[in-house]
């Protein structure tokens, strides 16, 4: 599918703005809908059997209210990096968890982002892992671990 803007091919905007990318958007979300049970508090999106990111957030109410933008988002992305013959192995729980061990076992710097957060991040060869705390009560926000 292109999805490039004939008026710009390089804008992200027009591209984000294309009926047929909106389409395949919608239909991805439909059929990934919403998290199941109550207690879910992070996602984990893999993109042609490949792991690419992962979320985790410290309630499910949290998760809750950045779901939808972490789908669409994560649709988004499966969508462009689609593979046309569409053949690949679907990622498993001990790649997530490979994944998530390597991104976290790395050169690792703290800064104090404001006076009630701080960003640790960790960066490894193939990943980096980004955790927001609460400075005052030193619990996670969000931790996020992206390849790179």
């Amino acid at each position: 599918m292109n999805l490039n803007s004939a008026a710009s091919p390089t804008s992200l905007q027009l591209t984000l703005e294309n009926k047929d990318l909106q389409k395949a958007v919608d239909e991805y979300v439909a059929a990934l809908g919403t998290p199941g049970g109550q207690d879910v508090v992070g996602c984990v999106l893999a993109i042609n059997g490949k792991i690419v990111q992962a979320d985790i957030y410290p309630s499910p109410w949290l998760f809750g209210k950045f779901w939808p933008k972490l789908l669409k988002s994560g649709a988004t992305q499966a969508i462009a990096e689609l593979k046309p013959d569409g053949t690949f192995k679907p990622a498993t729980p001990a790649d997530v968890a490979n994944f998530m061990t390597a991104a976290s076992e790395g050169a690792e710097t703290h800064r104090k982002v404001s006076e009630e957060a701080s960003l640790k991040v960790i960066e490894s060869r193939g990943a980096a892992c980004f955790s927001t705390s609460d400075s005052h009560y030193n619990w996670s926000l969000r931790e996020s671990y992206i390849a790179k």
